[in-house]
């Protein structure tokens, strides 16, 4: 009965496949970046990034249990965010000015 009470609040870990999960860590680092730089207050950057894991279908409690999941393995979080960092370069390079 004790461990029942224990687990009943818990948030199951999303369905997120690992590249949406990549894709939403990248998005969420990306705008948290620019909220720091636009100064922009806590509320709206909380709306934005509400917005966000509506798009991706989740809320923030399980993208949350998502990254310790990830976080519990050393080797695993160096591969997961290597796939992050893989992903911030494309969204870098889309969002540049194009040479001609």
């Amino acid at each position: 009965m004790m461990f029942s009470s224990c687990t009943k609040n818990k948030v199951k870990s999303p369905a997120l496949t690992e590249e949406q999960l990549v894709n939403l860590y990248a998005d969420a680092l990306v705008l948290r970046h620019e909220a720091h730089l636009m100064d922009e207050d806590t509320i709206e950057t909380s709306r934005r990034l509400d917005s966000l894991y509506t798009s991706y279908d989740v809320s923030s409690e399980e993208f949350e249990v998502a990254l310790q999941n990830h976080k519990q393995d050393l080797t695993a979080w160096k591969e997961f965010y290597g796939k992050v960092v893989k992903r911030l370069a494309i969204l870098q390079e889309e969002s540049s000015p194009k040479k001609q």
